[in-house]
């Protein structure tokens, strides 16, 4: 293992020593271990929804701790200021990266449409693979959500179109030419799935915002925040949720702020670096050992 490090640090042009392979190593070994073991099984999270665990990444779709449904409308709804845009809007269009079980979507068309019942909602599902196995949702969700997984290649119906695109997101995102008032990204956690947390992915995936959209996500990891202020983002911090740390939220023209203490954090921590995928090809290994290379380096310095 120290010797594969090493030989995938040379690619990115960076020398180890053993001493720092192994440092390399230990990091892997501490953000890297699955969050829970429950290999794709259907579990029952805080507020009686329910979610699924994925055998990929050793992650559930959805908080256990907050509550799947909760997740949905306190992470990314209420932080997404889609509710505010759709009292004055007759158009909204959504992209949802990492939709899985398409909660987050079924939450947002169900309050957006109570909220306004003429709203024209445009909503685009991006993920590598779509579930086989889907836990229902409760009411007042349950039919909304069993329609748009009976007609997943386009859900048409009262005014919501969905578009559901599989396939590798690195290359995905370019067929959406529309542009969103909100992005809700939610894939798997940074370090199990950080091809899709990369500085390089997400300068293509908020460049699909309106001026004034709002990209949202329940991560407060600080390689993405780093990744999203070099990219010349107003970043900022959603309300907990079912721990003590907010999600994350940005804009290019809403001028959001993250707290001194958080601030301080993104300024000090070794760990405030982004993750790095130039050729949006790179093996998800790869891009976290280089990543935890350059974390070691300035530990070291």
């Amino acid at each position: 293992m120290v010797e594969d490090i090493k030989k995938i640090a040379e690619k990115f042009g960076i020398v180890l020593s053993k001493e720092e392979a192994l440092k390399v190593q230990k990091e892997l070994k501490r953000w890297c271990k699955p969050s829970i073991r429950a290999d794709g099984e259907i579990i029952k999270t805080r507020d009686g929804s329910f979610t699924l665990i994925s055998k990929e990444y050793g992650e559930p779709y959805h908080s256990v701790y907050a509550g799947a449904v909760r997740e949905c409308y306190e992470k990314f709804l209420l932080p997404s200021g889609l509710i505010d845009k759709t009292k004055k809007s007759s158009r909204i269009t959504i992209i949802d990266i990492g939709f899985g079980l398409g909660y987050n979507s079924v939450v947002a068309i169900h309050h957006l449409k109570n909220i306004n019942p003429a709203i024209e909602i445009k909503i685009y599902g991006l993920d590598k693979t779509f579930p086989s196995k889907l836990p229902p949702m409760p009411e007042p969700y349950t039919d909304l959500h069993n329609k748009v997984w009976e007609n997943r290649n386009a859900l048409e119906r009262e005014g919501v179109l969905i578009e559901l695109i599989e396939g590798d997101i690195r290359n995905t995102i370019g067929v959406i030419k529309d542009r969103a008032d909100a992005i809700f990204h939610d894939p798997f956690s940074p370090f199990r799935n950080p091809e899709m947390w990369t500085i390089d992915l997400l300068r293509k995936i908020t460049g699909k915002l309106k001026e004034d959209g709002i990209w949202v996500s329940y991560t407060s990891a600080l390689c993405v925040r780093k990744a999203l202020r070099m990219l010349g983002l107003f970043v900022g911090e959603s309300t907990p949720v079912g721990r003590k740390r907010g999600g994350t939220v940005c804009s290019p023209s809403k001028k959001f702020e993250l707290s001194i203490h958080e601030e301080r954090k993104l300024n000090l921590s070794p760990y405030a670096i982004p993750l790095k995928d130039e050729t949006l090809n790179t093996p998800p290994k790869e891009i976290l050992i280089r990543y935890f290379c350059e974390v070691v380096k300035i530990k070291d310095t």
